[in-house]
């Protein structure tokens, strides 16, 4: 796995999870997401994605994204 294209990979994906909704994020609290996405140098990576609470009573959330691809 290439190390610095996992890193873009996830950083990518926190980028587009910064820009969306409350709602939406709060969608992931009830469902982990797993999904493949092929790099630039053509390795395909697994990115699996998922929320929890960090306080809920203010509505605060963490979203973690985690990217996995062959050793």
């Amino acid at each position: 796995m290439d190390r610095h294209e996992a890193y873009s990979i996830a950083r990518g994906e926190q980028e587009h999870f910064r820009r969306a909704s409350a709602e939406d994020l709060r969608g992931l609290l009830v469902r982990e997401t797993t999904r493949e996405v092929r790099g630039d140098a053509g390795t395909t990576y697994s990115v699996e994605t998922r929320a929890t609470w960090v306080d809920a009573a203010r509505g605060l959330l963490k979203v973690s994204v985690t990217v996995n691809g062959p050793s």
